[in-house]
């Protein structure tokens, strides 16, 4: 730590002892019975308590993660540190987490100098909560999203040096027209552009450098909407880029980091010619991904803009075709394929159907209806609000409320649909 309240005199020490044990960490711990350590008693308690969660969801063997004074080999730093994306005091939760599941667990605990200085220290009740929402985001990531394996998989990926293949970009809407584009086709890639789209000027140049990997099937980047366009147009973006109207999936509309995909409904992307003549004749464009069995790099670095269908009904009518979809995959991956985001909204539709008990119940019954409904209403009107600031249009932020609803109605019910139905 760079204020130096830990001795920074011991990493010779921890620095032999990893040499010497073949260890992945050496870690100060202020648990360690040869530590010196003089701290507040409610930092001990509440230093504690964090351990015991930390225990808990990672299965870390280790009893004290947040000291600032750690020797790590010089794999982890190349490996896992380029996936870490905790910037504060959860960072050294993540580090090792993430390491230990890459299997870097050998780790060892070592004596520390502590002088706790009360009054240079950052720690505050603000800063705790943060942390403690960013240790929970790390176990999102890592324990149910998978994200740290899909983004080092992703990023082993680079554009290599291979023969040039030739590749044909194709400007056609519908399942027929493209498939009989593609038959005509004589290139080994094809490049699907939605009518109307406009592509980056390295779309093509940046993309085609990864299909030298026979392990790739096709590239998709993100779907970007224009500063112009109607207010529908925008509104509908707005919901789309927006946590609550686009769900897990809204990273589509903005830059990130490059991974795998296995669900990006996407008209606009590149692949390889033999495996979509491959797939069912009758496959939609946007369920082309999906049908590739996760073989689809995300990247980030190039991008296709194209305005969104507007509100109210071609919106809808695309939260429809895709809530049904998704209802049909759960229920063939038998729950497998749930995010959180659907399951969320699959509470909301049991509180918007059974929450009226509380309300008929009356007293606090009725304080916690009308809560829960205010609550989830202002965070309509905030993402509206800045969707609206984002198009600097109040118009397009008050049609974004009422779009907002009607896609979480929509989704909900085509959900329900399509997981009754299941898989045609």
């Amino acid at each position: 730590d760079a204020d130096l309240d830990l001795d920074p005199g011991a990493l010779p020490g921890y620095l032999a002892a990893a040499e010497r044990e073949g260890l992945d960490f050496a870690i100060g711990s202020k648990r360690h019975p040869d530590s010196d350590v003089h701290y507040p008693r409610s930092r001990v308690v509440a230093s504690w308590m964090y351990q015991q969660l930390v225990r808990v969801l990672f299965r870390l063997d280790v009893r004290d993660t947040q000291v600032g004074l750690k020797v790590f080999r010089r794999e982890v730093a190349e490996q896992v540190l380029p996936l870490l994306l905790v910037k504060r005091y959860a960072f050294d939760v993540e580090l090792l987490a993430v390491s230990r599941a890459f299997g870097y667990g050998r780790v060892k605990e070592m004596p520390i100098e502590l002088d706790y200085r009360f009054t240079g220290s950052g720690v505050r009740s603000a800063a705790v909560a943060n942390a403690l929402l960013d240790t929970l985001a790390v176990f999102y990531r890592l324990r149910i999203l998978g994200h740290y394996h899909r983004a080092a998989r992703a990023g082993s990926w680079s554009p290599a040096e291979g023969p040039h293949l030739e590749t044909t970009v194709v400007e056609a809407e519908g399942t027929a027209a493209r498939r009989a584009a593609a038959e005509q086709a004589q290139g080994e890639i094809i490049a699907f552009l939605e009518p109307g789209a406009r592509c980056s000027a390295n779309w093509l140049a940046a993309a085609e450098p990864f299909f030298s990997s026979d392990e790739i099937d096709a590239v998709v980047t993100p779907q970007l909407a224009p500063a112009g366009g109607t207010d529908r147009e925008q509104a509908a973006a707005v919901i789309a880029e927006s946590r609550l109207g686009g769900g897990s999936l809204n990273f589509r509309f903005k830059p990130g980091r490059i991974r795998f995909v296995s669900d990006f409904p996407a008209t606009s992307f590149l692949v390889r010619r033999d495996r979509f003549l491959e797939l069912d004749p009758e496959t939609p464009p946007d369920e082309v991904v999906r049908r590739l069995d996760g073989r689809t790099i995300y990247l980030p670095e190039a991008s296709v803009t194209i305005p969104r269908a507007p509100l109210f009904a071609p919106h809808l009518a695309r939260i429809r075709a895709y809530g049904r979809a998704r209802g049909a995959l759960v229920r063939s991956r038998k729950g497998a394929a749930a995010r959180g985001s659907t399951i969320a909204l699959a509470l909301l539709a049991v509180w918007t159907l059974g929450g009226w008990a509380l309300l008929l119940a009356g007293g606090a019954g009725t304080d916690i209806w009308l809560g829960a409904w205010a609550a989830y209403l202002l965070a309509i009107c905030a993402a509206a609000f800045f969707g609206g600031l984002r198009f600097s249009s109040v118009r397009v932020g008050l049609l974004a409320v009422p779009g907002l609803l009607l896609t979480h109605a929509f989704y909900a019910t085509s959900f329900v649909s399509g997981f009754l139905r299941g898989p045609s």
